[in-house]
């Protein structure tokens, strides 16, 4: 049995005192989290990349807001992980040494 799917885990989490927003007294953090493809739980893919808010004591990611976004993304430049293409590297690898 082929196991497939997509999943997601953080890159980088940022407090919301950390950017100097201008905030009411709610405090949160950002997390940057990088979604992928898999192929028996190893990421085979990167897909892309979504910017959340976690407030404290809350398990549940919600959406960063469009007012919020330029901010950040102006603050903090992220770039893609390279154990999101594991797969295909070691497809690489495997296909080289043999």
């Amino acid at each position: 049995m082929v196991v497939f799917g997509h999943n997601n885990f953080k890159i980088l989490s940022i407090n919301s005192e950390e950017l100097d927003i201008p905030m009411n007294k709610d405090k949160f953090t950002i997390e940057v989290r990088q979604h992928y493809a898999h192929l028996f739980w190893i990421p085979f893919f990167p897909i892309g990349k979504i910017w959340v808010l976690r407030k404290p004591n809350d398990p549940n990611m919600y959406a960063m807001p469009n007012e919020l976004k330029p901010l950040v993304k102006e603050k903090v430049k992220i770039k893609t992980p390279l154990h999101s293409w594991s797969l295909i590297l070691l497809l690489f690898f495997g296909f080289g040494i043999y």
